[in-house]
């Protein structure tokens, strides 16, 4: 079997690369591990700028299944609390499996190649590209574009990364409750140590779950119990356990492959957010791959137009390190000092980068500091 593109993952990466190649006549062939629709921990908020971006692509937003948009953000900590409000809304929550699935049979409509229950078994190279082993037979593909997660194969078989620092990861837990509504995006900021615990309402359900940058002592099930305790919900629900990569790689794409998504470690540090990231790369390695019809080199126009990319993620990731592991002091700067949290809610859903949003909070921090030790 001969393709243009191997895709290994049908995450919402995968599967943008494969459709938006597939609809311009390339061969495209998603290799997933596991069945579809798969689970997936994942609170499964699209922000504004996901979906904003997905509409671009020219992917149909209005039929992502149970979907919910909620533009009213409640801040919860050590006693205190604060709401935002963003129009038209902040985050569009989704039940992540079916948003998954979504995407896999729109990629499968434009002409991608969908192996479900397939797993990347080795990789090796060859004249005019890569031969890829699998489940179940051998793939010949000019390019392969590793989608396939945290934990996935593509970049190690290719050489392109070794294994996560836990400094370069978030780990979670979250329960997905069917039958439960709600209103509001919470974030519980004092829910888990370095990290936050959250409530995301989607059509006909809710996710809750916890999060945060490992650390010693750190017990995300006990965590997990008293969120769910505060929440009013009983103990006893199946957790489900994810690991989301934040250390975004210098080294995305190398010897005719493309990492992309969390294979590429592009995860926001602060809130997560990883679908963003996902669709931003996938756009990147697709626009990138299709110039090769004009003679130039993919690989290279991937690095190229990702740069920008990763020197954000840079930036994020080191500030992160500053700002988390003294989480509790800046929650009550943006408590007293509204326009900071204002500002940050802005980055988060796309209306300025992180950059710009840390350039203008650096000369404010002084001033909201001082706010806390007056305020009551």
């Amino acid at each position: 079997m001969r393709c243009d593109v191997a895709v290994v993952g049908a995450g919402p990466a995968g599967s943008v690369t494969a459709a938006l190649l597939a609809e311009s006549g390339l061969r495209v062939t998603v290799l997933e591990r596991e069945g579809i629709p798969r689970v997936k921990p994942c609170g499964g908020g699209l922000t504004l700028k996901t979906w904003n971006l997905l509409r671009e692509l020219g992917f149909r937003v209005e039929g992502i299944p149970r979907v919910k948009k909620i533009s009213r953000i409640r801040l919860i900590g050590w006693g205190k609390e604060g709401t935002l409000d963003r129009r038209p809304f902040a985050v569009a929550v989704t039940d992540r499996a079916k948003f998954d699935e979504w995407l896999a049979r729109e990629a499968e409509s434009r002409g991608a190649n969908v192996l479900e229950g397939t797993s990347l078994r080795g990789m090796r190279r060859i004249a005019r590209g890569w031969e890829v082993r699998f489940d179940g037979g051998i793939l010949e593909a000019d390019y392969v574009v590793g989608a396939d997660g945290a934990a996935g194969k593509t970049g190690l078989l290719a050489g392109l990364r070794s294994g996560w620092t836990t400094s370069e990861l978030i780990l979670a837990l979250d329960v997905v409750l069917q039958d439960r509504s709600g209103d509001d995006l919470v974030f519980k900021m004092d829910a888990v140590d370095g990290g936050y615990g959250w409530v995301f309402p989607f059509d006909g359900g809710l996710n809750i779950g916890v999060g945060g940058i490992p650390h010693p002592g750190m017990d995300l099930a006990r965590a997990l119990r008293a969120h769910l305790s505060w929440l009013g919900e009983p103990d006893g629900w199946e957790a489900r356990g994810g690991v989301i990569p934040v250390g975004a790689r210098r080294v995305v794409a190398g010897n005719r492959v493309m990492l992309v998504g969390d294979a590429a470690g592009l995860a926001d540090p602060f809130t997560g957010e990883g679908i963003y990231y996902a669709v931003l790369s996938a756009e990147v390695a697709a626009r990138s791959l299709l110039r090769r019809r004009g003679g130039g080199d993919p690989v290279r126009s991937y690095v190229d137009g990702m740069s920008s990319v990763l020197e954000e993620a840079g930036v994020r990731l080191k500030v992160s390190k500053i700002v988390l592991p003294r989480i509790r002091k800046f929650f009550e700067i943006m408590m007293v000092y509204r326009p900071i949290a204002e500002k940050f809610t802005d980055y988060a859903i796309g209306k300025i980068s992180f950059s710009g949003f840390w350039r203008w909070a650096k000369r404010r921090l002084p001033l909201a500091w001082l706010k806390t030790l007056v305020s009551p």
